[in-house]
């Protein structure tokens, strides 16, 4: 394609309406035609049946939707992004899901 036909694309974002929350725990959901990942905050809270243990409960603050090309950009924006990250401050240690700890 010469450069002639090659057409130059500007991207405004638009801000305004912007939340922004913490998130350190999220659901992933999926279906057929969409993905879906629950995002929010796992919190320990103390057990009433017994005190000396605690619970965690996972705090849903937002929920994404996306069709699964959407998602599958999402997934190698992510990959790319740690790889940067890794390559520039070291590895990051994976967390064990709550459900696997002992």
């Amino acid at each position: 394609m010469s450069q002639e036909n090659k057409k130059h694309i500007n991207i405004r974002v638009d801000q305004s309406k912007m939340n922004t929350s913490y998130v350190n725990a999220f659901q992933p959901i999926a279906n057929p035609e969409e993905f879906m990942v629950d995002l929010g905050t796992n919190q320990a809270v103390p057990n009433s049946q017994n005190p000396n243990t605690k619970e965690m409960h996972f705090k849903v603050e937002n929920r994404l939707v996306m069709n699964y090309t959407t998602a599958k950009r999402l997934a190698a924006t992510l990959r790319q992004v740690i790889k940067t990250y890794e390559e520039k401050y070291g590895n990051i240690t994976p967390v064990k899901p709550i459900s696997q700890e002992n």
